[in-house]
């Protein structure tokens, strides 16, 4: 794997001011690179301001010093809570991004179809998101995601909302998509065995100020075996390090 940085934070702090007045620190000094083409997770306590990384990193929030620095030309970003339109079908959703950009509807048409057959939806192209189940309107996110062919995937927690055995299912078909096309991936989570199933490296962040307090290489080859000894023992050294 290419040791090339897609993405570099220096020196990143947020804050903002409550109604009393008092500021309330949100990140303090965090650096790091990812490298191109890598799955870099991120993971920490609850609360500890993960999510607000990843959005400063998508442009969604400002930060209060530091910098971001994109080497990569196109991201895009899943969200937690399913974040697609209502009103539109999964072909309309999924076309959104490329619909915006003012690529040809015979392209958009190409690859949407492609996409919608990569997450597992072929048949589903004129079903509205109240029809579908949790699992698969993350599925047209991800979908939606992938369809502007990002060099940049940021995902939150893109498989929380969801059941046990959907999220299996999830995991193992993203993992299928990242080995195909390789793009980068930041991902927030707060499973710490889902980080390892999935991760080349994770970053582990302290409590609120969330501080950078270990990066980790994940040394197992994929598929990975999450009942062994050397997995179990990750997990808890990681676990171990957020409960500090």
């Amino acid at each position: 794997m290419p040791n090339n940085p897609a993405v570099k934070i220096n020196n990143l702090s947020y804050h903002f001011t409550l109604e009393d007045k008092k500021r309330f620190e949100v990140l303090k000094n965090i650096s790091f690179e990812v490298r191109q083409g890598e799955f870099f997770s991120i993971v920490g306590p609850s609360g500890s301001g993960k999510s607000t990384l990843l959005r400063i990193i998508a442009g969604l929030i400002q930060p209060s010093s530091g910098s971001v620095e994109l080497l990569a030309k196109k991201s895009a970003m899943v969200f937690q809570n399913f974040a697609i339109f209502p009103w539109l079908t999964v072909h309309e959703n999924v076309a959104f991004g490329l619909r915006m950009a003012g690529v040809p509807a015979a392209e958009q048409n190409k690859i949407v179809q492609e996409k919608i057959k990569e997450v597992g939806l072929p048949g589903f192209e004129k079903k509205y998101p109240k029809e579908l189940s949790g699992g698969m309107r993350q599925r047209v996110g991800i979908a939606r995601a992938l369809a502007v062919s990002p060099e940049l995937l940021l995902m939150d927690e893109p498989f929380s909302g969801l059941d046990a055995f959907t999220a299996d299912a999830l995991r193992s078909d993203l993992l299928q998509i990242w080995q195909k096309h390789r793009m980068t991936v930041v991902m927030v989570t707060h499973l710490v065995e889902e980080a390892l199933q999935l991760s080349d490296r994770i970053m582990i962040v302290s409590r609120r100020p969330a501080e950078v307090k270990q990066i980790l290489e994940v040394p197992m080859a994929r598929p990975r075996n999450m009942r062994s000894v050397q997995f179990f023992s990750l997990a808890d050294r990681i676990k171990s390090q957020i409960e500090l």
